[in-house]
């Protein structure tokens, strides 16, 4: 049910202004959360899984309401990692995102909420009793985007959100702070 209301919120924009509905791509890097999992790497040192960081890739549509008011709608993919000789641990999640735009002359301000969708962790190899489905979650976003021309954008980004471990009233702090960087395709 709420993956529909993200998919009608994307088509309501190119409904609601089809000449400026555009798609967009972004990646970002982001730090934070909580620790989830941890590593001892053989040959020394260690490693963590964090519930906030660490690569996401997202496409969405974007449109104006109003000159001023620029909404997006998207939808990625955010992991964080430990990858080793002898096993991996992944934090795999689905953002499903709706932000609304303030559109300045040289910035713009954003806030929106993020539906995090199926987020699991899971290990193989030595680490393959490390695994943890989580329920889906939604937070809260801030986001600044800096334009870098007509269609490459800076952003950066503040997103707040808590995960619970299926049947459990486990709290784990997923907030984390990021930059992200963006290209809008089409005219």
């Amino acid at each position: 049910m709420r993956m529909f209301r993200v998919l009608l919120a994307v088509i309501l924009i190119g409904v609601v202004t089809p000449s400026s509905a555009r798609l967009f791509g972004q990646l970002g890097l982001h730090i934070g959360g909580d620790t989830i999992a941890g590593a001892t790497i053989v040959g020394g040192g260690s490693d963590e899984v964090k519930a906030g960081q660490l690569l996401s890739g997202a496409l969405g549509l974007e449109g104006y309401l109003t000159e001023s008011i620029l909404m997006k709608a998207s939808i990625g993919l955010k992991m964080d990692f430990i990858s080793a000789s002898n096993g991996d641990i992944t934090f795999i999640r689905v953002p499903a995102e709706l932000l609304a735009f303030y559109v300045g002359e040289s910035i713009s301000l954003g806030v929106g909420v993020t539906q995090h969708l199926g987020p699991t962790l899971e290990g193989d190899g030595v680490a393959a009793a490390v695994n943890a489905d989580f329920d889906d979650a939604t937070g809260f976003i801030v986001q600044l985007d800096y334009p870098l021309n007509e269609k490459g954008y800076l952003a950066f980004r503040y997103t707040s959100i808590n995960y619970n471990v299926v049947g459990s009233s486990v709290d784990i702090d997923g907030s984390s702070i990021g930059i992200i960087i963006g290209v809008k395709f089409g005219d």
